[in-house]
């Protein structure tokens, strides 16, 4: 089975949920107890083909360094802010896979990985979202996909004119060869800067139905406490 390792994006800080989260990065948020990142290593290493993990990491790094020292992770330290892309880029020095996992710290959804391998590989695409059709597109921005090839053509920014459509869930599997030759300033964002380059060369969309959560906001970040409750009970011990 092909290697892949994956890197976890686990350096945001969290603005809109300080008053909830006070002195605590978001990827610590408590989940009924658990930290929102645990639940991410446990999907993610339960994924037979995941050979290491790495944790982007930037705010409150020693936290999270405290937190997972013991698990079998690397860590990917962000002296200053890089931005979502540049925080990828930077964490590929911890990896040599050709193919990378892409996980945002602060989203969870229930999909399939053999289901976005297919189509990235059958595609050869260079950088293949997990996605999925929601009526809050508004909330989150989207993107205009090829109905016949799954094709991403365009990406639109949050409006509230556009309610109905499909956005990015936070799961990324994508070409290291691509991702590494963008010719971009140590900070940049993966969603503004990176991903419209790489349209030329191919992005396509897996599309999910599964249970989709993000925790940036206070109302979502409630929300999680009930939708991931039975993940809580599962959860993987280190």
């Amino acid at each position: 089975m092909q290697h892949i390792d994956a890197i976890i994006l686990a350096g945001g800080l969290g603005t809109r949920l300080q008053r909830v989260l006070p002195g605590l990065p978001k990827p610590l948020a408590p989940i009924n107890g658990t930290p929102f990142l645990d639940l991410l290593l446990t999907q993610v290493q339960s994924i037979p083909a995941i050979r290491s993990v790495v944790l982007a990491i930037g705010y409150q790094f020693e936290k999270m360094i405290a937190r997972y020292k013991t698990y079998p992770v690397r860590f990917s330290i962000e002296k200053t802010p890089l931005g979502t892309g540049g925080a990828i880029k930077h964490a590929l020095q911890e990896t040599d896979a050709k193919e990378l996992l892409i996980v945002n710290g602060d989203t969870y959804v229930d999909f399939s990985f053999d289901a976005l391998l297919d189509m990235h590989q059958n595609s050869n695409s260079a950088f293949t979202i997990v996605s999925q059709e929601t009526e809050e597109a508004s909330r989150f921005g989207s993107m205009i996909i090829d109905a016949k090839t799954n094709r991403v053509l365009s990406f639109r920014e949050k409006s509230k004119e556009i309610q109905k459509g499909y956005i990015s869930c936070g799961v990324y599997l994508i070409k290291r060869e691509a991702f590494d030759s963008l010719a971009l300033s140590e900070n940049f964002s993966l969603e503004y800067d990176a991903l419209p380059l790489l349209l030329q060369e191919g992005v396509y969309a897996s599309v999910s139905k599964g249970t989709f959560i993000d925790i940036g906001t206070e109302e979502s970040y409630s929300q999680a406490q009930e939708i991931l409750k039975p993940l809580c009970q599962k959860i993987h011990t280190f």
